[in-house]
């Protein structure tokens, strides 16, 4: 049996490109399906990797919206929301945030209308901001006391530049420093005038009218529409974080590049890829995890964005076998390109790989993530055909040609956790 027979079925299908809605300042997909009287709104914003937990004003604001903190979002916005049958949550990834809503078809409007009401303004009560700083605080002292979070901030750093918010290290005593006014401002200059797309998936009413989105004006400023990148970024670098008192050692490689618009490229790095670290049955994983025990997993992958690429790997070990596992990983790193999958092992990669994407399409829902995730990705879809008609084509010796290309030990910068310098 062909195990991309179904990718090639959607080779020719446009059904994921949605519907287009209105005549708005920003594009409005929408996504049907029957079966359900569910239905879900993402409004997607462009600089989600400012507003980031790790970034002291934003861990404000995702607190007071997101449905993980009831205490404060139902004294602000989602008691309304949960009346209407409504659950609201944010998102942040790499260069674009995203604030969801899913309910019922039924009360669609009226909790859509609600939603403007959010847009439109935002106001903080001070029982509101005391209750904040003491979950802030305590927020921040856990963090920093995991060695993976103190990495993360300087692969942030590495990634973007030493100055964006989010890259230096708050402090706990740093949540009593927030007000109200700040915070009103920051929702101000971070949401509506950066609102990029709207997109409706499920059970959405004939009568829909994007009147009842209530969408903002976005501004058109190169500030708003495009990240700015601070950071240089060398070869073979590497950088400790020092822990004295750390048990664990949190270890990032990291590489950027241009970003790949040839899909051939783009396929093979792909398989090579979820060959190297994307699933539980890859080389690291077997290597690192199963054969030496070293860790409960580890991870290979790829960061998108508009105009570059990072290539990822991570783990955590016991601070006493770093050095072993540094060891395995370049090891690793290196067989990828003279040491071909045998036809097992990729028919295995490709497998999982073939059942992932299928799982994209199932349904309205999956098939509107999806086409948001090729719009943050400026792809069009012809090159999402023509993604899914180079994959099944991979070769072996494609992946060792292009892990010489991408997986040299020696491109990585090696981000890690010490106890001394």
């Amino acid at each position: 049996m062909d195990i991309f027979q179904p990718l090639k079925i959607l080779e020719s299908l446009d059904a994921d490109e949605g519907l287009e809605a209105g005549h708005t300042d920003c594009p409005v997909r929408i996504f049907r399906g029957s079966g359900t009287p569910a239905v879900r709104c993402i409004f997607l914003f462009r600089r989600g990797y400012l507003y980031d937990r790790h970034n002291l004003e934003h861990s404000f604001l995702f607190n007071l919206l997101d449905k993980a903190h009831p205490r404060l979002s139902a004294e602000v916005f989602q008691e309304q929301l949960e009346d209407l049958g409504c659950l609201l949550s944010v998102s942040a990834g790499a260069g674009f945030s995203e604030v969801r809503m899913e309910g019922t078809s039924e009360n669609m409007r009226a909790w859509l209308e609600a939603a403007g009401e959010l847009f439109r303004g935002y106001h903080v009560r001070p029982e509101e901001l005391n209750l904040q700083a003491t979950l802030v605080e305590r927020q921040i002292a856990q963090a920093l006391a995991r060695p993976a979070t103190r990495v993360s901030y300087e692969a942030r750093a590495w990634k973007f530049g030493p100055n964006i918010p989010g890259a230096s290290v708050p402090q706990p005593e740093d949540a009593h420093t927030m007000t109200a006014e700040a915070l009103e401002n920051l929702w101000k200059a971070a949401y509506p005038s950066t609102l990029m797309a709207v997109v409706l998936a499920g059970d959405i009413p004939e009568v829909f009218s994007t009147e009842w989105l209530h969408l903002p004006k976005p501004k058109k400023d190169a500030d708003t529409l495009q990240p700015v990148l601070q950071a240089q970024h060398d070869e073979g670098h590497e950088i400790r974080v020092v822990l004295p008192r750390a048990q664990q050692a949190s270890l990032r490689w990291l590489q950027r590049f241009p970003r790949i618009g040839d899909m051939e490229q783009y396929s093979r790095l792909r398989v090579a890829l979820t060959l190297l670290g994307g699933f539980f049955g890859s080389r690291l994983m077997r290597k690192i995890r199963e054969k030496e025990g070293l860790t409960y997993g580890i991870q290979a992958s790829l960061n998108q964005h508009l105009e570059y690429h990072f290539l990822e790997i991570a783990t955590e070990v016991d601070i006493s076998r770093a050095p072993e596992a540094l060891d395995l990983v370049n090891q690793t790193l290196k067989e990828m390109s003279h040491r071909p999958p045998s036809a097992e092992e990729l028919e295995e990669v490709k497998n999982f790989m073939a059942g992932r994407i299928i799982a994209a399409y199932d349904g309205a829902m999956s098939r509107a993530d999806r086409w948001l995730h090729r719009y943050t990705l400026g792809w069009t879809s012809d090159m999402e055909r023509a993604y899914l008609k180079h994959l099944p084509q991979v070769t072996p010796e494609d992946i060792m040609k292009v892990s010489d290309t991408f997986f040299q030990p020696e491109k990585f910068t090696l981000i890690r956790s010490v106890t001394e310098e």
